[in-house]
């Protein structure tokens, strides 16, 4: 009846509410942690000394997306050079942005230009975008 297709609409609402308060809680509590463990190593440095604060750890770069044009590295981010992209990899680097920032873009692409071809053809390609909390677009980057 109407009644009862009306009542696990409800009851479906009511579940799916539940399920996204308790992951926006663990996602809450992640981001509390990996800030308490935060801490600040160096202000203004240059890519030799980013070289030697990741030598033997694990290391990732996050980065933005400098201007309208797209720019991921070597515009605006001269420190973070082809020698520490070397050294993370492809699968070491994060990219965040507005996704009002991608859609903007035209043509509709991210760029790099490090200097070095090699490391700009290993950035090449499609790479994840994370454009807010859960959500992500994948943008082809082109050297």
């Amino acid at each position: 009846s109407r009644a009862n297709a009306a009542q696990l609409r409800v009851a479906a609402a009511v579940r799916d509410a539940w399920w996204q308060w308790q992951r926006a809680r663990i996602e809450v509590g992640t981001a509390r942690a990996q800030l308490d463990s935060t801490r600040l190593i160096a202000t203004d440095v240059d890519e030799e000394r980013l070289l030697r604060l990741i030598e033997g750890v694990p290391a990732r770069v996050i980065v933005g997306v400098t201007g309208g044009q797209g720019f991921v590295f070597g515009r605006g981010n001269q420190q973070i050079g082809p020698g520490v992209l070397s050294r993370v990899g492809r699968d070491g680097v994060t990219v965040v942005t507005s996704e009002a920032k991608l859609t903007a873009l035209d043509p509709a692409c991210l760029r790099v230009d490090t200097g070095d071809p090699g490391v700009d053809a290993m950035l090449s390609g499609y790479l994840r975008v994370h454009t807010a909390p859960g959500r992500s677009m994948m943008m082809r980057v082109a050297a």
